[in-house]
């Protein structure tokens, strides 16, 4: 049965908002990342799947066993508590995306600095790449080849700090998932709210630096209220769920998806003009409304109005992109709805 709720007012007493009360089911399986309402799943966000050198690695004066797992986690900068483990090989820090450690920090270079496993001395060693702005080592600069040891610290970039620690594998999957509680939203995995703020602020200063483009959508479901309404939020978390899973299949690797708030969602678009962002929001709204929403043994039609904007050079804040962005969904949802809209400046 096919039932469409913005016909299907009353069926039932009205409960509250849903930005009072969500209830967490299953989270929905991340099909993408990349490398943002708090939250679950780890693997793209956290560790690279190479290899972890077994190694004797250790404080040379402190005695200690030989250690199963050294990895690098991020003390301080984009990404704190990220956890990568270091290779028997080589292993590249920079702002590349290629890079197994990415730092995405306009002072950091798109291959920055290395970290090499030396088995002849058993040991794993720093070196900087001949970076634009250095890599220092427990405060000193980075001249040549640094022997590190257990709970030294590699600060790159604007703040960006890196500790070398070994551990086992209950504390590895503990800050895993420590890590994506900290920045994915728990019903939709989603990236949410707070990780859009850090990541938003280093895109432009990307954009910026390299002159290219960037865009943001916000996405609101229409009527949302109403589904909560009539169908109940457990039909409202389905449906954020779904769609969320959606979005996931039908945006770039390389494009972002947040969780702005209760039924509003945001994609940020790399290197995309607005008419291409325009483009692409065109076919997430019809990808919505083509196929049916599915709750129990009921589907449900649903839509979705979105309003993209594009980074200027004459804002001055990140916040002013997605106001801009937010102010043409608003148009999109006056306008009818179930459209997209695109940010006019002065309007």
């Amino acid at each position: 049965m096919r039932l469409d709720p913005a016909s299907a007012r009353g069926r039932g007493g009205a409960e509250p908002d849903l930005r009072d009360r969500v209830t967490a089911p299953n989270p929905v399986p991340a099909s993408r990342g990349r490398g943002s309402m708090d939250a679950p799943m780890v693997a793209e966000d956290t560790l690279s799947t190479r290899q972890t050198a077994r190694n004797p690695l250790a404080d040379e004066q402190s005695g200690a066993a030989p250690v199963e797992s050294i990895v690098l986690v991020t003390l301080a900068g984009h990404g704190v508590g990220r956890i990568y483990p270091l290779g028997a090989g080589r292993t590249l820090i920079g702002r590349d995306e290629h890079v197994d450690v990415q730092v995405l920090d306009d002072r950091v270079s798109r291959r920055h600095a290395a970290i090499d496993w030396n088995a002849g001395r058993q040991c794993f060693e720093l070196s900087d790449l001949e970076s634009s702005n250095g890599t220092m080592v427990n405060g000193a600069l980075c001249r040549a080849t640094h022997r590190l040891k257990v709970g030294d610290k590699i600060r790159l970039g604007r703040s960006t700090v890196l500790r070398l620690s070994h551990v086992d594998e209950v504390e590895t999957r503990f800050a895993e998932r420590m890590n994506h509680v900290a920045l994915r939203d728990p019903l939709t995995d989603a990236y949410n709210r707070r990780y859009l703020q850090e990541r938003l602020v280093e895109e432009i200063a990307y954009a910026r630096r390299h002159e290219c483009a960037l865009s943001l959508m916000m996405l609101d479901i229409d009527h949302f209220k109403s589904i909560n309404d009539t169908f109940g939020h457990l039909a409202g978390d389905a449906v954020l769920q779904q769609l969320a899973e959606r979005l996931h299949r039908n945006i770039r690797a390389e494009d972002v998806l947040v969780r702005y708030g209760g039924e509003e969602f945001v994609v940020l678009c790399r290197d995309t003009d607005v008419s291409g962002a325009v483009v692409a929001a065109g076919r997430l709204r019809a990808t919505v409304e083509r196929q049916l929403f599915a709750l129990g043994g009921t589907e449900m039609a649903v839509t979705v109005s979105i309003g993209v904007a594009g980074w200027d050079p004459s804002m001055r804040a990140a916040e002013e992109l997605i106001g801009a962005a937010d102010a043409a969904a608003y148009r999109a949802k006056a306008a009818g709805r179930n459209r997209v809209m695109r940010h006019e400046p002065g309007r």
